[in-house]
């Protein structure tokens, strides 16, 4: 049942078995089998334990976060040279696969890092959650489910 619920949508449960999505919903609820929890463990639990994966992990969030925003219009305004982007581009999927890797392996220096390196950024603005536009793709494609990037 768990692997029914975790690789199809609450539709596709609601007509294979002629019940409500609500009905569905409420099942994933009870039985701790959300999808937001599913991804969570197989990006945590699953994909982090393959140092491939890590490294394929590191490079999509350096492009989400990092490379698809300011540092690539900067890049095309020609204030940065491939050079350049090479380095930083570099550089950030390196910290990241370090973070990752961390979370994997080392949860109590992953947070002395957090707790260290907090003490440097008491002046920055406070994090906004920017989804970089996921939340409309999302909306567009999705069926129903949960709101993942709801905030």
């Amino acid at each position: 049942m768990k692997q029914l619920y975790e690789e199809v949508s609450n539709s596709f449960i609601a007509e294979l078995f002629g019940i409500s999505k609500s009905k569905v919903q409420y099942k994933r609820e009870k039985w701790n089998l959300l999808m937001r929890d599913l991804v969570i463990e197989k990006y945590v639990t699953e994909a982090l334990e393959k140092d491939e994966e890590v490294d394929k992990i590191a490079k999509a969030i350096t492009h989400f976060a990092f490379r698809s925003g300011p540092v690539e219009d900067m890049h095309v305004d020609g204030k940065l040279t491939q050079e350049d982007m090479k380095i930083l581009n570099k550089y950030m999927v390196n910290r990241l696969a370090c973070v990752f890797l961390l979370l994997r392996n080392k949860l109590i220096l992953f947070d002395f890092i957090v707790e260290l390196e907090s003490m440097f950024v008491t002046d920055w603005d406070e994090a906004k959650p920017d989804d970089g536009g996921l939340t409309k793709i999302l909306r567009m494609c999705k069926e129903d489910g949960e709101d993942i990037f709801k905030w």
